[in-house]
């Protein structure tokens, strides 16, 4: 997957798109706070596009968001394209 930035999705599903195996499934997180959490990661590539949608679970909590492909320039210049 190309670098990315990841914005809410219009649709909130991911039927119909393969999962991504590289980039998706269940992780853990820890913080300096001792914050815990876990969640699951499932990404799929959008047909004909070269877009990612993506389904965020983390305690609870579900998001949906596609992803804008970013490409880096000359002088580390970030620029979004789409």
């Amino acid at each position: 997957m190309v670098p990315s930035l990841w914005q809410p999705a219009s649709e909130q599903t991911l039927e119909g798109h393969d999962v991504v195996d590289a980039y998706s499934g269940s992780f853990s997180t820890k913080s300096v706070t001792s914050y815990d959490g876990s969640g699951s990661l499932h990404v799929v590539k959008l047909n004909n596009k070269s877009r990612y949608r993506m389904r965020l679970d983390l305690n609870g909590q579900r998001e949906f968001c596609e992803s804008l492909p970013v490409a880096i320039g000359k002088g580390d210049v970030l620029s979004v394209s789409g």
